[in-house]
């Protein structure tokens, strides 16, 4: 949605983050088609602590954020200035830094779904006599599988738990003890019962088992063990590592426009462990099997490379789900500017035509304002910058409109329609609230999201705020 100007509609305050957050990824996935979520990823607080934990919100079909709370699952280790993008209900992340260095590590975690948790059968059995006791009263009973460290999906992991199972145990003289049994979920190493006497959500850990039946005589829970939250991450699992390391990279993620379910996976720039600002772009193909199997290939360096160096830059995709003026068989990425060496913004923006093997061409389009650690958002033929203006707390924007083809006095000659932009313009609405650099962004549906960030106030700020496009 824009307005008659063609700029993005009034930004508004959503709940705040738990924590301040700088350079943080912020990625937005789908449960299912009605549980969609917002997560925070790491960042840093910009006074020397890197974090390695993750926030998660709700999102309502309008964009209305929920509660922000932890999720139990932290990356391997602290990140920021990683690059993120999402394939079905995989995350990945890419390079950043942990505080002390640059990294070039790729790790992926799987948004739990509750379809694939563990189900209660009706059989449920009373034991009498054993010397135990499980006491008169009301229980919930959940069951969550688990996995060993081998298993390709979630290494090591734990899956959400079942829906509540309730029982009633009555008041007999005769000691009891209770058993119950749940279908077996595959490539399960075993189990993880749960029990609450005071009603659903009030679960702690009973027992683990490898069996799909375990029996309760009546013994005590541990409440420092609970079932995972919905919109929870499995363990991410590290992946083979770019050749060099990247922080503060161009990151996107682009399906192959002809190879089914096939994406690539692109790091562009970033700065290395040594500080040297760099321009090549490296690539990595992400073969789609099905929701529970992504096959992923090995990083390699493209042939093509940025015009200049540069880092806190942004990557956009562009393809016919979002773009009308992107021809059905295309799919281009465009690598906005960033910090140069010398702390220099040269505006540049490249792009490339995403082909089955590397990019099929590059060209240099119309060029940015001088922004870095920007919002970037790709929709309804516009390509959108906020904040980062000249490094730093900003709260304008502008937007640059792909060129269609047949559009007069858009193509300079030497780039078809598209990719070529016309002009980048401020817009004239839809500004930040807040004004923010190295701010998280992400979409979902017809939402955009600005998340944390350094702002004038704050090293790192908590707020957060989102707009309808």
């Amino acid at each position: 949605m824009t307005n008659p100007s063609q700029n993005l509609y009034s930004w508004r305050a959503a709940s705040d983050l738990g924590v301040p957050r700088r350079a943080l990824a912020a990625v937005a996935g789908r449960v299912t088609s009605t549980q969609r979520y917002l997560y925070a990823i790491g960042g840093d607080d910009g006074a020397g602590t890197t974090w390695s934990d993750i926030e998660a919100a709700q999102v309502d079909p309008y964009g209305v954020l929920g509660a922000w709370s932890p999720l139990p699952t932290p990356l391997p280790g602290p990140r920021a200035f990683a690059g993120s993008a999402l394939v079905g209900r995989y995350l990945y992340l890419v390079g950043g830094t942990d505080g002390t260095s640059a990294q070039s590590s790729t790790w992926r975690a799987q948004i739990l779904d509750p379809l694939e948790a563990p189900e209660f059968t009706s059989q449920l059995t009373f034991s009498l006599g054993t010397g135990v006791e499980l006491p008169v009263g009301t229980y919930v009973y959940r069951v969550s599988a688990l996995f060993d460290a081998a298993d390709d999906e979630n290494p090591g992991g734990e899956s959400l738990a079942s829906d509540p199972f309730v029982v009633r145990v009555p008041d007999v003289p005769e000691h009891i003890a209770l058993s119950l049994t749940w279908l077996p979920v595959p490539g399960a190493s075993g189990y993880r019962l749960y029990r609450s006497s005071t009603g659903s959500g009030n679960e702690e850990w009973l027992l683990e088992t490898a069996s799909t039946t375990a029996t309760d005589f009546g013994f005590a829970t541990d409440a420092t063990i609970v079932p995972l939250p919905p919109g929870s991450v499995g363990q991410w699992k590290p992946l083979g590592a770019m050749n060099r390391a990247r922080e503060g990279a161009c990151v996107a993620v682009a399906p192959d426009p002809s190879v089914p379910n096939r994406h690539w996976l692109m790091a562009a720039g970033g700065r290395d462990e040594g500080g040297i600002v760099q321009s090549d772009i490296e690539l990595l193909s992400i073969d789609v099997v099905d929701e529970h199997d992504h096959d992923a290939g090995s990083w390699f360096t493209s042939a093509e490379s940025l015009r200049s160096p540069r880092w806190q830059c942004g990557a956009y995709v562009a393809n016919v789900t979002l773009h009308s003026k992107v021809l059905p068989s295309d799919t281009w990425v465009y690598f906005g500017t960033g910090l140069g060496q010398t702390g220099n913004i040269d505006g540049l923006v490249d792009v490339g035509l995403v082909g089955s093997l590397d990019f099929d061409a590059m060209y240099a389009v119309s060029g940015m304002r001088n922004r870095a650690g920007y919002v970037v958002a790709s929709a309804n033929n516009f390509l959108y910058s906020l904040g980062g203006g000249s490094a730093s707390p900003d709260g304008a924007g502008e937007s640059a409109e792909l060129c269609g083809v047949g559009d007069p006095g858009c193509n300079n000659g030497a780039v078809p329609n598209p990719p070529e932009l016309g002009n980048w313009n401020s817009l004239g609405g839809g500004t930040l609230l807040v004004e923010r650099y190295l701010a998280g962004s992400a979409q979902e549906s017809s939402v955009i999201f600005a998340v944390g960030g350094e702002t004038s106030a704050d090293p790192a700020s908590t707020s957060v705020e989102y707009t309808n496009y």
